[in-house]
């Protein structure tokens, strides 16, 4: 693509070379031939895909039998939901109710500022078990 210099109307001019040598690079392109996909126009019932005249009692009592199967098929599926409903109902409580109990004890900070604050006592000692070892050292005095 090249442009014309600055004193004439800003246009566009195509290499029409290059365009050609692009396209040549690019390979062959194939045509698809393929049929038209068939196209009912909406209230056009009066003709069958056989040809065939099809009378507004017979187009009735077909979608009769299609919506009366689906309504079975739909029946069977809410049945189906509210079982599976009630187990996950019954799941999605527990997970609930674990998650409460982890949160609590996660969370329970009053109680660990308690026991931080009011060490628990030592454990008692039987008379014949030694004294215990005293863990926090001391800094020894120096002598004078």
């Amino acid at each position: 693509m090249k442009t014309q210099p600055k004193g004439k109307k800003k246009s566009i001019v195509w290499d029409e070379s290059n365009l050609i040598e692009t396209s040549k690079e690019r390979g062959t392109r194939q045509k698809i031939d393929e049929p038209d996909t068939p196209y009912h126009y909406p209230g056009d019932y009066s003709v069958s895909e056989s040809g065939e005249e099809v009378s507004h009692e017979e187009h009735d009592a077909f979608w009769d039998q299609i919506n009366s199967k689906l309504l079975v098929e739909k029946q069977k599926h809410e049945e189906g939901q509210m079982v599976l409903g009630f187990q996950q109902q019954q799941q999605d409580q527990e997970k609930r109710k674990a998650f409460h109990q982890k949160r609590k004890q996660h969370y329970n900070e009053g109680q660990h500022l308690k026991n931080s604050q009011n060490p628990p006592p030592p454990p008692k000692r039987a008379p014949h078990d030694p004294p215990p070892q005293d863990t926090h050292h001391q800094p020894k005095k120096r002598k004078k």
